[in-house]
Parts: C-alpha cells; structure tokens; sequence
C-alpha cells in the first residue's frame, strides 16, 4: 500500500481507469491534469466528476439501481447538479461504513478519507483524488470478485494484447504483399507503354503456351546446381529484377492464383506461438495507451515501411551473394591462370627440346644426303665413262699382262656396281 501510494494520485486514477476501461479515458483531454485547477475550470471538472462518478456506481449497482441513487444525471440545472452531489456524498459514505465494517480488501483505502460534500463542490486535487481513488479501487475488487470469466486479469489483459498484436502483423504483411503486386503491374504497364512493335518469335504464340513454356524454364533453371538453395534464389529473383520481369516469373511455379490475398496470407488468424509478456496491471495499463496508438495505426502506412525495409535488405543479401560469387570467381580465374601458366611454360619446354631434337636430326639428314649425292655423282660420272668405251671399237686383245690386269679391274668394278642396284643404295 506504502509503495502504491507513493505514486500521484492522478495517475493512479488513471490506472485504475484504465484497468476498467472507462470509454473516454484515451481522449486527448483526459491526462493527469483533470482535475487541476490551473487547467480546468470548475464546471469542467464538475462535469468530469459527475461522468465518472456515475460510470464507477454503474459498475457496482447496474443500470437499474444507478437510477434510484442518482436520479438527476445528467445534470443540465444548477439545482440538479447539487442534487447530484448530495446523493453522490450519500452513497460514498454508505459505501465507506459498510467496506470498514467487513473489512473488505478496499477498505484500506476507505480508511485514509472522509465522504464530504465539499470535496465535491472542489473537485480539486488532494483529498477529492483519494476519494475518487477509495471508489475506483472498490469497483475494481468488486468486479474482481464476482467475475468467473476473467479469473485471471494479467494473463487475460496480456494475451488479448498479443493476439491484437498478432493480427495487425498478419494484416501488415498482407498490405505489404499487395504494395509489392502494386509496383509490379505499375513497372508492366510502364514497360508494356514504352515497348516497341517489333514482332518476336513468340508473337503468335497463345498465353497459356507462353505460361507453360515459362515455368519449364524456370524448373530446367532451378533445377541446376548454381541455383540452388535460398541465397541463390534470393540471387536469382534480383537478377530478374533488374532485367524488368518482376518477382512473378519465380512464384509462377507454385500455380496458385495471384489474385487472391490468400497467396500472401492463407490463414489471417494468428498462429500459436505468441510472445505472451505478463505485465502487473498497473504497469500494463500505463502502458496501454501506447499500445492503442500502436494499434490504431494505418495498415498500409506500416506497410510501406516494411516493404522498403524487406526491399533493402533483399538487396543488401544480394549483393552479399554478388561479391562472395565475385571472389569465388576471381579465386578460381586466379588458380586457372596459374595452372594455365605452369601448363603453358611446361608445353613450351617440351616444343623446345623437340625443336632441337628435329633440329638435331635435320642436320644429320643433310650431312647424311650430301655423302649421298657426292657418291652418286662420283658414280654417274664412272658409268658415263664406261658407256663411252664401251661405245668405241673393240682393240685386238694385246698380249700385255697389263691388259687383262685392266679388264678385270673393269669387271670387278661393273660386278660391284650391279649389287649396289641389288642392295638398294644407288640413290640418283
């Protein structure tokens, strides 16, 4: 109680408020300022005092008994609102005595105040607020008493707020969906607008031909290696991208109507698997109205934002993809012109040694061929001269020995010639 009470009194009414959802306490007028009299007038704050105060005893009376207490609400004469405030000073009291009497559990705050009239006729801070505050608190134990369905306020506050929650994020990525079709169809018509009439190969052909033929090259692409994986089809959607084709071309393989919001959200409902943050209700309901603002914030506002967000940082993952790709390429040119290099030098080698070697055998046929030719000559020459004597007049036979000395030189030398045709070697 000690630590509770060290807060303002304002907003611990505004908490309370809060709790039990009083219906106008998001206005922008309703702040901790109500009842300050610096800010509001006293038939402003009079007024505020006669709506909350018949709003608290309708949540622990009914609408029926509400009429009996305070019979002259609305108040619109001077005279109706003292009734009101006589009536309204009654019933506090009453309810005062009777919480100290069984010592409920408001009664602690029934003890700290007095139920007077002129605290009324103030409607200022102080010992008005604390007042409010005995009230707010009794109908908040009243109600935490009788209710059966809300056993638990905190989890039941703080599952309502993430199912909120949930739904608007769901909402969200539909919009988003429907923005990213949106700029697709507005980059189509553009093309479509500035695209020449020049008659392709696929002019003839009927839409849903075109249809089939997109989607088995998109599987004969998928279906490759390089493409595999997320990041490459992250790769891929941006390639396809930039040439103007939009990201339809790679959701054209699931055959699902693009038409209908159920290609982004199939299921609106949220899905299990909140994060359910227990809050203490005070703690929640100072929190509240930032979460209402949050809210009631425009789905394709919120949409936008993501959107550019999800259009960032796909582009931020591909051009990560790019580079690693990029290196990837640059260490394998590197490592092929390497290879290519050392291949090159060892190629260059061999076709050295074997120019010298040809080199090497080439001299030697020449040297090889020379002999040759000189021996043939040498023999051309012999053979010329023996068919010159043999073309002469045979002599009579002289009795020198020297004679037959020679013609059997001449015989030798023909018999030698005749199986140097036989071996081959005559070369001329």
């Amino acid at each position: 109680m000690n630590s509770v009470s060290e807060l303002p009194l304002p907003l611990l009414l505004l908490i309370h408020l809060q709790i039990l959802q009083y219906p106008h306490v998001n206005n922008e007028d309703f702040d901790i300022y109500i009842f300050d009299t610096h800010r509001h007038g006293l038939r402003a704050r009079t007024t505020m005092m006669e709506n909350l105060g018949y709003w608290l005893i309708v949540k622990i009376e009914g609408h029926k008994k509400v009429k009996k207490i305070l019979p002259t609400y609305p108040c619109i004469k001077p005279s109706e609102t003292t009734a009101f405030r006589t009536s309204f000073a009654k019933y506090l009291e009453g309810l005062r005595q009777s919480s100290i009497k069984e010592n409920t559990a408001a009664a602690v705050w029934w003890r700290e105040v007095q139920a007077r009239k002129s605290y009324l006729e103030e409607c200022s801070e102080g010992k008005f607020l604390r007042l409010l505050l005995a009230l707010s608190t009794h109908v908040f134990f009243t109600l935490q008493s009788v209710s059966n369905v809300e056993p638990n306020p905190e989890l039941n506050y703080s599952t309502r707020l993430a199912f909120s929650q949930a739904s608007q994020r769901q909402w969200v990525k539909v919009a988003s969906g429907l923005l990213g079709r949106e700029q697709r169809l507005m980059d189509m018509k553009a093309r479509i607008l500035v695209s020449t009439t020049l008659n392709s190969r696929y002019h003839s052909t009927s839409t849903p031909r075109l249809i089939a033929l997109r989607d088995s090259k998109l599987e004969d692409i998928l279906s490759q290696e390089n493409w595999k994986g997320d990041s490459a089809r992250n790769a891929l959607k941006f390639l396809v991208t930039l040439a103007g084709l939009g990201f339809d071309v790679l959701e054209a393989g699931d055959h699902k109507s693009s038409d209908a919001l159920s290609v982004w959200a199939q299921d609106l409902s949220p899905q299990p698997h909140w994060q359910i943050v227990h809050q203490l209700l005070p703690v929640a309901a100072a929190r509240h109205p930032s979460y209402i603002r949050k809210l009631q914030k425009p789905i394709f506002r919120l949409a936008e934002t993501e959107f550019a967000q999800t259009l960032q940082s796909e582009l931020k993952s591909n051009y990560h993809y790019a580079d690693r790709k990029s290196e990837e390429s640059h260490e394998m040119t590197k490592k092929m012109t390497q290879l290519s290099s050392s291949s090159f030098n060892n190629a260059v080698l061999t076709l050295r040694n074997y120019h010298e070697t040809e080199g090497y055998a080439s001299a030697a046929l020449e040297r090889a061929l020379k002999s040759v030719v000189i021996e043939a000559r040498g023999l051309e020459e012999r053979s010329n001269e023996l068919r010159t004597r043999s073309s002469k007049p045979a002599r009579p036979p002289q009795k020198r020995t020297t004679d037959g000395t020679l013609a059997r030189g001449i015989s030798f030398w023909e018999d030698k010639h005749v199986i140097t045709n036989a071996e081959g070697r005559w070369l001329f």
